[in-house]
């Protein structure tokens, strides 16, 4: 089965050395290229049977987070994987909040880069082995809630948080200084997480495992 990619990236030099990574690998993949985050989403449009997006965290065209946050809203079934030369932990941290599915280094070797996208579209969290180093050597954030373990980020906290006092995602948005679309990403993830229906429910199993005062 050929998997079929779409690599996003304003530089061509690193559009053509990513499509050589895949090419060398045999038939197994499709790949195809955009400059911008305009052209990726309009792409998707035209492919719905795009396996995963292979994207530049500093795409042209629209903000990283609206950017990541509208690929994940409108294409759900397509896995994210961010390429980067930033060594900024933050911007890592903001894309993984956002539901990326791998992250890989510019600097990464052909079958590095190749082995992370492979990993996420078989639905598993994929990153660099720096990252993954590094990651390992931290303690993993998570909450505990009656439903069993369920892994929080600190901004899907701090969204869970004004969510129990009541905010609306237009409110929510304007107080973190995120889009609504943004927003509406990280409250879905928050409701998967904690096994809830709706934003009540969120809050109250919230509420019960301690994550927001009573």
């Amino acid at each position: 089965m050929v998997a079929k990619l779409l690599v996003a990236d304003d530089h061509a030099l690193i559009c053509e050395a990513v499509t050589d990574a895949f090419k060398a690998c045999g038939p197994g993949f499709e790949v195809s290229c955009v400059h911008d985050g305009l052209s990726l989403l309009g792409f998707l449009e035209l492919n719905l049977e795009t396996d995963a997006v292979i994207v530049d965290h500093d795409l042209p065209g629209l903000r990283e987070a609206d950017l990541l946050a509208l690929v994940r809203e409108r294409f759900p079934d397509v896995k994210i994987v961010v390429l980067t030369d930033s060594n900024d932990e933050s911007v890592l941290q903001r894309a993984r909040q956002l539901g990326i599915n791998g992250w890989a280094r510019k600097l990464e070797t052909g079958e590095d880069l190749v082995r992370i996208v492979e990993k996420a579209i078989h639905g598993e969290e994929a990153f660099s082995v720096a990252d993954e180093k590094a990651r390992m050597s931290r303690p993993t954030l998570f909450a505990n809630t009656s439903a069993g373990s369920s892994r929080l980020t600190h901004r899907q906290l701090e969204i869970l948080a004004l969510l129990a006092d009541g905010f609306s995602n237009r409110e929510i948005a304007e107080s973190l200084d995120l889009s609504e679309n943004t927003v509406k990403v990280h409250v879905h993830a928050v409701l998967k997480l904690l096994g809830a229906r709706n934003r009540t429910q969120a809050v109250a199993a919230a509420r019960k495992a301690s994550l927001v005062p009573l």
